[in-house]
């Protein structure tokens, strides 16, 4: 199984599939003349919005009727965060994150009180609890705007499949999943998080979706969907974007009831804009070639060089590296 899983390079590890990238973002720093020219993508961000970056914040700019019902609670103060999440209309399940992480760490789907509880009190971050939208398209919108320019462009599209099993009327949940194509390379995730349902049976013909949070480490599958990149969907997006101050750069994790809707800018929510450190994530399209992905993601970068570039010329200055690195060593202790 471990030799399968490292002959498919989508399921590599994110830190391992990086490695290239590292050399060649020292590169773009060297020919920025600072190892931090990423600061500069998005001013308003910390860092840009590589890491460090408060989720709710960023929400917070954004008008209400684009995004989930949004709390920060402090998960010291169970019975407050509690009765805030009654006084908002917020039911379950619902959705617990850390304000500040990357990649779907610590992103939770809560399906009880007592389950919300047991997740506060292992966790000392300020914590997110978001309204659960159950709309059936998931999207990972990757927006850019270079200074200057009139609207901005939609450079990628990723949609989001959740991986099921179907039921025969015999075999139990772990069974399935084991047999599964593609959940038996998270097996070890899913049996985690389904532990309390793993034996059960499920009736011939039914469907049970194994995921519910739309992260490529817990076995969603990303699919290219750039070709519902339009000049009417990159519109609505770049009227979005103003939301945000000096913002240039990041990726919409959005949740939409149709795309028909989405174009016309209605019946859609954004679970999250992330900045700097987003990623071309239709590049994981298990269609994708090794090689293609590269390309496509040194493409990207470059373009975050040129943002960078353009943004320090008007003024915009780099970080001292020193303090950065700092700060990264403390948000990853």
């Amino acid at each position: 199984m471990k030799l399968q899983k490292w002959l498919n390079w989508e399921f590599w590890p994110w830190w391992f599939f990086y490695i290239p990238m590292y050399f060649y973002g020292f590169w773009l720093s060297v020919k920025a003349g600072a190892l931090t020219f990423f600061v500069a993508a998005n001013p308003k961000m910390r860092y840009g919005g590589m890491f460090g970056t408060s989720k709710y914040e960023i929400l917070n700019n954004f008008d209400k009727h684009l995004i989930p019902t949004t709390l920060l609670v402090n998960p010291k103060k169970h019975q407050t965060a509690l009765e805030r999440i009654e006084k908002a209309g917020i039911t379950y399940p619902l959705i617990a994150k850390p304000d500040i992480g990357e990649r779907g760490k610590g992103v939770q789907l809560i399906k009880t009180e007592v389950n919300l509880l047991d997740y506060l009190k292992n966790t000392a971050e300020l914590t997110i609890i978001q309204e659960y939208i159950d709309y059936p398209i998931e999207l990972g919108i990757m927006f850019i705007k270079m200074p200057g320019e009139e609207q901005g462009k939609i450079t990628s599209i990723v949609r989001k499949d959740f991986p099921h099993v179907r039921g025969d009327g015999k075999t139990n949940l772990q069974e399935l999943i084991r047999n599964d194509a593609r959940g038996k390379y998270y097996f070890k995730l899913l049996s985690q998080e389904l532990k309390e349902e793993m034996d059960t049976v499920l009736e011939k013909g039914e469907l049970k979706r194994l995921v519910f949070i739309g992260n490529h480490v817990r076995g969603t599958t990303f699919l290219n969907a750039n070709h519902l990149i339009n000049y009417k969907l990159e519109k609505v997006f770049d009227a979005i974007s103003h939301q945000q101050p000096e913002f240039y750069i990041g990726r919409f994790d959005i949740k939409a009831r149709s795309i028909e809707e989405l174009e016309n800018g209605q019946g859609f929510k954004i679970m999250e804009l992330n900045g700097v450190n987003s990623e071309p994530a239709h590049i994981y399209d298990p269609k994708n070639s090794l090689p293609k992905a590269y390309k496509d993601l040194f493409a990207h970068w470059d373009k975050v060089y040129e943002l960078c570039r353009a943004n320090h010329k008007k003024g915009i200055p780099y970080d001292k590296a020193p303090r950065v690195i700092k700060a990264l060593k403390a948000h990853q202790a």
